[in-house]
């Protein structure tokens, strides 16, 4: 809900900073958003082709559960955009070959995707993030690429088609491939680190990754076993080591079935199968409600935002932080009397590195009673910023740190299921030096919600408690994460600090070894 009660307004000129590119008003014109069961999805599509999409959303989204195993209720959203506009289909990264990307946040996930020439193009590019999306939605722990990428290719060309969903197809090239290299050592395809790969061997992974995840969603023991896999992995195991324990049968016996399989997806054959709608009834999405500019502007802010935010420990989101900035700009003029927009522009700022004004909105935020989780939430954003600002300059953080811990409490309060509240407070009350509070916190957000970066704050504070086996436990398995990036190097900085990786075990699990 939107929040209408009128806040004392911090005006932009007590936020003014170097000026940042404007957003053009016909790229915020024509939005429309849809709410279903587990996501809502905005775009500036045709509102029909929005609908369809939707639509099938639906429907894929429980084919999906069932098949790859998951659980039926209890994850947080999936917030998707369809981008249309070329300009911001640019600013947010969609250009050349990124169609699409996805992001995990332990609030939920959030998805861009470009509108194609054609509507089967954009539903493919869809569904492919959407089922990264919902992967990682509902797991606690890093995936290996030949599970991300596989289950991504497969579900990537579901369809429906005369009252039946097909599921199974072939992606682009991926048969012909296989036709004329066969499919990768499965040794080689298990062990991947996608990022590594020599040159043309990028194909092949994706084609193997996609035979073996067919083979294994072909059958009811596939499925199971796919979900134990994923199951090892959240219990720590490395992820190049959980195989055997997932599939229960010697890795030469699982070679020679992929290799069978592989040969014949080869063959210009069907490899498709049909699944009755009638047995993943649900509730069908909301028709599609026109945004006004502003509305859109503040939906795709709050997009740049969760960007911008992506590690915790970087005050600095850059250049997502200049379009949030941009876009939340947008949305205040268009709505001055929106408090939830004028929250994202003052968090907007913040991130940009002008946190002092930002942190005297915040405060009068938190003084004014609201009944709008979200302006909570932006607030206690902003005084975090300005807590970490001061203790980085010898500053005192005791103003910032009971503004955002006032902030996150109200938003606990307006929604005890909050992750983002709990999470919130966690990082307030570890900044405060209060670990015990913090650790409540945090477990209590990593209950709600997941990611990599919430698991590198929880064991962080494990290993200074000198809970070494907890901190090992969730540190060890983002340390292994084959896609690497700053929150992998940190997870394995803290556990050889601490003494807990073999040298034997890290050289091996290195990224890109």
């Amino acid at each position: 809900m939107r929040s209408s009660r009128p806040l004392a307004l911090l005006a932009l000129g007590a936020l003014a900073c170097a000026p940042t590119p404007s957003v053009p008003d016909r790229a915020l014109s024509g939005w429309h958003a849809i709410d279903a069961e587990g996501f809502r999805l905005i775009g500036n599509a045709p509102a029909a082709e929005l609908r369809r999409l939707a639509d099938e959303l639906a429907v894929f989204q429980r084919v999906l559960r069932e098949l790859a195993r998951m659980p039926d209720e209890g994850a947080p959203p999936l917030w998707v955009a369809v981008i249309a506009d070329a300009d911001l289909q640019r600013r947010f990264g969609l250009a050349g070959a990124v169609a699409g990307w996805t992001i995990a946040k332990p609030e939920g996930c959030y998805a861009a995707v470009e509108r194609a020439p054609s509507h089967v193009a954009t539903r493919i590019t869809l569904f492919h993030e959407v089922t990264h999306a919902l992967l990682h939605r509902n797991q606690r722990a890093p995936l290996p690429p030949w599970y991300d990428e596989g289950m991504s290719s497969y579900f990537s060309t579901l369809s429906l088609r005369e009252g039946a969903v097909v599921a199974g197809g072939a992606p682009t090239g991926m048969r012909e491939l296989l036709a004329a290299r066969g499919p990768m050592p499965l040794a080689q395809l298990l062990a991947a680190n996608l990022w590594g790969l020599p040159p043309g061997e990028t194909s092949r992974f994706y084609a193997t990754s996609w035979a073996f995840v067919h083979q294994q969603l072909a059958s009811p023991r596939g499925r199971d076993e796919l979900k134990r896999f994923v199951a090892e992995l959240e219990h720590g195991t490395v992820w190049q080591e959980a195989v055997g324990p997932a599939f229960g049968r010697p890795s030469d016996a699982l070679a020679r079935e992929l290799a069978e399989h592989a040969a014949i997806l080869a063959r210009p054959v069907a490899a498709e199968a049909a699944i009755a709608p009638g047995d993943l009834a649900g509730p069908a999405p909301s028709a599609p409600v026109a945004l006004s500019p502003a509305e859109a502007a503040y939906e795709l802010g709050v997009l740049a935002l969760a960007l911008a935010s992506l590690d915790p420990e970087d005050e600095s989101g850059g250049d997502d932080a200049s379009l949030a900035r941009a876009l939340l700009e947008a949305a205040y003029r268009g709505s001055p009397a929106n408090a939830r927009a004028e929250a994202a522009l003052a968090e907007a700022r913040a991130r940009g590195g002008d946190d002092t004004e930002a942190l005297a909105w915040a405060q009068r935020a938190t003084a004014t009673p609201t009944d709008d989780e979200r302006v909570a939430l932006h607030a206690g954003a902003v005084a975090l910023l300005a807590a970490q600002s001061a203790l980085a300059s010898g500053r005192d953080p005791a103003p910032a740190l009971a503004t955002a811990r006032l902030a996150h409490q109200r938003a606990r309060s307006l929604d005890p299921a909050s992750p983002l509240a709990w999470l919130g407070l966690g990082r307030t009350e570890h900044l405060a030096g209060r670990s015990d509070a913090a650790l409540q916190a945090l477990e209590r957000a990593r209950g709600l919600g997941w990611s990599a970066s919430l698991d590198l704050e929880l064991g962080t504070i494990y290993l200074e408690r000198g809970r070494r086996a907890d901190a090992l436990a969730l540190l060890w398995p983002i340390a292994q994460d084959p896609h690497g990036g700053p929150t992998s190097e940190k997870a394995r900085e803290r556990l050889e600090g601490a003494g807990l990786v073999p040298p034997a075990t890290a050289d091996a699990a290195a990224p890109g070894s």
